[in-house]
């Protein structure tokens, strides 16, 4: 059992991602999460929200197109256009059509947020 304020587990938003997506997180080129961790199925871990927009991207679109350098400008005010992964945040931020303005990349990406996502991804 959880709580909508626990922050959502590594492993439970990879098992929704790959129900939900076209794609799914099954291939070799695995995304890497805002600290470096690469991501592994089991994991309990916590995610952060930079993480879960990372991990939706890879779930959706792969990871050669996020990674692509100087192309991407990122639609947060708390992320600069040369963070690592402002691919990743810029293609989740328009695939979920976000009129959000800020991220919050090092906060738990918590179950309620999760529920909103998968809402306006399949809205």
């Amino acid at each position: 059992p959880f709580l909508e304020t626990d922050a959502v587990k590594q492993s439970d938003y990879i098992r929704i991602m790959n129900y939900i997506s076209s794609v799914g997180i099954y291939s070799n080129d695995l995304p890497v999460l805002s600290d470096g961790r690469i991501y592994e199925y089991e994991d309990d871990a916590p995610i952060t929200n930079a993480d879960a927009m990372i991990l939706f991207t890879a779930a959706e679109c792969g990871n050669k197109v996020p990674q692509l350098k100087g192309i991407y400008r990122s639609p947060y005010t708390d992320v600069k256009d040369s963070d690592v992964n402002v691919g990743y945040y810029a293609i989740a931020h328009a695939l979920l059509d976000s009129k959000a303005t800020e991220l919050h990349p090092d906060e738990a990406f918590t179950y309620a947020d999760m529920i909103k996502q998968i809402y306006n991804y399949l809205a």
